[in-house]
């Protein structure tokens, strides 16, 4: 997960967001290493190409009553309740209008989603003061 973090603390710096981790230390879980990785990199990439302008991005990676817990969140001050309900839609890209300045195809947070229901997890998104939240709860084992 190292690699993956430092791949996008880079992109975060180039892109003049700023990146904030907190990582919890020797936490462990069962499941697929790489599709937890991918899981990761889509929801921070997604918040790169969605935070509004030279804003932080937080991720937070915890543990809580046996569950691991992943947060990753970022100021949207665009996004609406009614584009809320479709966040995990195949193909559906919230920024319709600048869609052509934004690189994917709209399959990130399906397959986020995907990936945490092989892993028996939950996932959902929050929106609260122009912050966006997604939070993924996945078993220890």
């Amino acid at each position: 997960m190292e690699t993956t973090l430092l791949y996008f603390e880079s992109r975060a710096f180039e892109s003049e967001h700023s990146l904030h981790l907190e990582i919890a230390e020797d936490l462990t879980m069962y499941g697929d290493a790489l599709k937890i990785e991918r899981l990761v990199g889509i929801l921070i990439d997604n918040a790169l190409k969605y935070a509004d302008a030279k804003t932080e991005i937080q991720f937070c990676l915890t543990e809580s009553n046996h569950r691991i817990l992943l947060t990753c969140s970022n100021l949207c001050s665009d996004l609406t309740l009614e584009q809320m309900e479709h966040l995990f839609d195949r193909f559906y890209r919230a920024e319709e209008s600048h869609s052509h300045q934004k690189e994917g195809f709209g399959l990130g947070l399906s397959i986020a989603q995907a990936i945490t229901q092989q892993h028996k997890g939950e996932i959902s998104a929050s929106l609260q003061e122009n912050r966006i939240t997604f939070t993924v709860k996945l078993p220890k084992s």
